[in-house]
């Protein structure tokens, strides 16, 4: 086979296992199919109900013009970099805490005594909403970007903490001493054994993770914690007199990024766990 052969193939399997491929794969599903029909199903009940009159089109627009004033903004220089500054915090915020939440987890996992140690310490801390923080938190670091990725670590970090240390504690000990009587180090045995054996409880962390570290780098801005972003735009917009068309439509507009993080994440989810049974095509064992 020659090389460009070779390469089409090649490239023909990234598209297969890459996003385009999810996608593609997702549309053929039945059950995506239902869910998208439950969304326009959903649309044309609400443009329905505000065309009649049974909700005030004053406070609840017609979806129609929803979603052409987001299509609207999203031609717009500024409000683009509205959007950008909120990725940027919520893609930032995001990895800082997989990175803080994965390394804790498998540390106090593998330790038994620390993870007693601290666990009422943790039982403390964790119910304490980020909200409760954002006056102290502008005391330490001002209005801006260090403020909001304080306080997306501090809340997105927990359910990858947690989903960690539990896939730790459960690695199979068949496998932590098959590895030992080999005479693997120790060290290759946390890579070679206890980390593949947790990256689906991982992965499922990160999932959870992602919706709130947007949700925090939207409401911080809200609570007068930035000075950018989609959180301090709708704000704007829905002071003084109520712009509930631009109100919606950035609502919509931040639905739609939670909606494809969502899917980008499930996709790579597929592509680097293609062992996990959530993965395998149907009758594979």
């Amino acid at each position: 086979m020659s090389e460009a052969a070779r390469a089409a193939n090649s490239d023909a399997n990234d598209a297969k296992t890459g996003v385009l491929g999810f996608l593609s794969r997702g549309w053929k599903s039945a059950t995506t199919r239902r869910r998208v029909l439950g969304v326009v199903i959903f649309l044309v009940i609400a443009e329905v109900l505000s065309r009649t009159g049974v909700l005030d089109p004053r406070f609840i627009p017609p979806a129609s013009v929803v979603i052409i004033e987001a299509f609207r903004l999203c031609t717009q220089a500024e409000f683009l970099s509205q959007i950008w500054a909120t990725i940027e915090a919520w893609l930032v915020g995001l990895t800082l805490s997989v990175v803080v939440g994965a390394a804790a987890g498998y540390v106090l996992g593998s330790s038994k005594f620390l993870y007693r140690s601290t666990r009422a310490l943790f039982d403390v801390i964790r119910p304490v909403p980020s909200v409760a923080l954002v006056p102290f938190g502008i005391l330490l670091f001002q209005q801006g970007f260090e403020l909001k990725l304080v306080l997306i670590v501090y809340t997105a970090a927990w359910p990858v903490l947690y989903n960690v240390v539990t896939a730790v504690q459960q690695v199979d000990w068949t496998q932590r001493e098959t590895a030992m009587v080999f005479g693997i180090k120790r060290y290759r045995r946390f890579f070679q054994v206890v980390v593949p054996s947790t990256l689906p409880n991982l992965a499922t962390g990160i999932r959870i993770a992602s919706p709130i570290a947007l949700i925090l780098a939207i409401s911080v801005g809200m609570l007068g914690g930035a000075t950018k972003g989609l959180g301090v735009w709708i704000l704007d917009v829905s002071s003084g007199t109520i712009q509930t068309n631009l109100v919606f439509a950035g609502t919509l507009i931040v639905g739609l990024l939670g909606a494809l993080s969502n899917v980008v994440l499930a996709a790579a989810e597929r592509r680097i766990l293609p062992w996990h049974p959530a993965y395998r095509p149907k009758g594979a064992k």
